[in-house]
């Protein structure tokens, strides 16, 4: 009998891991770990403790907020997730939605920061500061 409730529970495993690993995206990842990117689309995403539709909601990005790309990606319930730390909270978010083929995430134009303030064309020096009348 226990012999027969471990093989039970050893192919309860293996079937659960090939199932795993056989989900696939409709979309192709576009982003990569390390690089900034920003929400492109015009509602917010939600940040998620696990990738999947399932998963606990942690928070949100709003349209057009920039994050860091931690880790990923995990093709989960159709969905291609990305790990991100946005403003500091660290979670999975989605990269589009499969059914349209939309992309909601992009990656963010890179940098140039080899400039330095003073040749960036149409920087100035900082105003003084004012001083200001107080009226009781």
């Amino acid at each position: 009998m226990r012999r027969a409730l471990f093989l039970l529970a050893v192919f309860s495993l293996m079937f659960a891991t090939v199932h795993a690993q056989s989900e696939t995206c409709s979309l192709a990842p576009r982003l990569q770990a390390g690089q900034w990117a920003y929400l492109a689309s015009d509602t917010a995403n939600n940040l998620r403790a696990e990738p999947g539709l399932g998963g606990q909601r942690i928070g949100h990005i709003p349209p057009g907020d920039i994050f860091r790309v931690v880790d990923g990606s995990q093709c989960v319930d159709g969905y291609v997730w990305w790990r991100v730390n946005y403003a500091g909270l660290e979670g999975w978010t989605a990269e589009g939605d499969p059914a349209s083929g939309d992309y909601w995430l992009e990656a963010a134009p890179a940098l140039d920061t080899s400039a330095s303030v003073e040749t960036v064309a149409g920087c100035q020096k900082p105003l003084k500061p004012k001083k200001y009348i107080s009226f009781m």
